[in-house]
Order: C-alpha cells, then structure tokens, then sequence
C-alpha cells in the first residue's frame, strides 16, 4: 500500500512515518508493506503526479490547508481516502465534509491508526477502481475507463472526450 503524509512540521511527519513503519512491520505477513512518501509542505505533495493509496494530511497553514489539499486531491480525480490528522484545526468545521474523510486526533493513538488503516486495506480490495493516467503540459489527471468517450488523435497530442 503506498501512502503520502504531509505535514507542516518536520517532527510530527517523523512521528508519523515510524508509527506508520511499525504498522508496516506488524502487517507484513498478511496485508504487506505500507511504502511511505513524506512532504512538508501542499505544493510538493500536488506537484507529484502520483496516486497514493491513502492521504494523511496535517497542513495548518491557513493559506492552504489540509482541507484545501484535500479539495485540490479531489478535483484531480483521485478518491483515494484522506485522513485529516486534527492538531490546531479541527477539520470536522471546515466547509463541506468530503466523500471518503477519516479525523483522527493528535496525538495519535496507535489502536486508532491501526482501526483507520484496517479499513483503508479492506475498502482498497472491495472498492478499487481502476484509473487511467493522463498528463497534460502541466498536470496530471486520472479518469475511470467509463468517463471517456472517444479519442482523437493530433499528431504528437491527444483530445479526449
């Protein structure tokens, strides 16, 4: 399972990853290795064109948010589950609830992120639906097969419908 943390501050994104590395350790006979991807702050987690398994995000910058994170995840097509890690925001306020969102508190407890992460693995091997990657100049996006219609090609470039 790949997952992306990002988090503002440097010592709770290290508090994560170990916690989320003994998971990993604990799991590794039935369910696999958890692979961790770390960024500090939204603009580097956005600009990866990667599509992870499971979003934890503690961003408390009120600029952009983990909510605002959250949307701009959204928006590319990615349904993957966003896991709000509550510090200084509580993100249970914050605009309209999103499809697919789990709070937990901080500090987090391990019990609880090992209940969030049983559920992250059950709903990832009932509920998968597979994506199609498709990049532009500048971003990527991801599509279900049955949102294209059609396809035409330009020479180096593609429309699609």
């Amino acid at each position: 399972m790949h997952i992306a943390i990002c988090d503002n501050n440097i010592g709770d994104r290290k508090q994560m990853e170990r916690l989320l590395m003994r998971e990993s350790d604990k799991r590794i006979n039935h369910t696999g290795v958890f692979f961790t991807n770390t960024y500090g702050s939204s603009k580097a987690l956005l600009d990866n064109p990667l599509i992870y398994d499971a979003y934890f995000l503690d961003v408390t910058d009120p600029a952009f948010s983990a909510y605002d994170i959250a949307l701009a995840i959204r928006s590319k097509g990615i349904s993957s589950p966003v896991i709000f890690c509550i510090s200084k925001i509580d993100y249970h306020t914050c605009g309209e609830l999103l499809s697919n969102s789990v709070f937990l508190n901080k500090p987090i407890k391990v019990d609880e992120l090992s209940l969030v992460l049983d559920e992250i693995i059950l709903q990832k091997k009932e509920h998968r639906i597979p994506k199609i990657e498709f990049r532009n100049n500048t971003e990527t996006f991801y599509i279900e097969e049955n949102e294209i219609l059609y396809c035409q090609g330009n020479g180096y470039y593609l429309t699609i419908y």
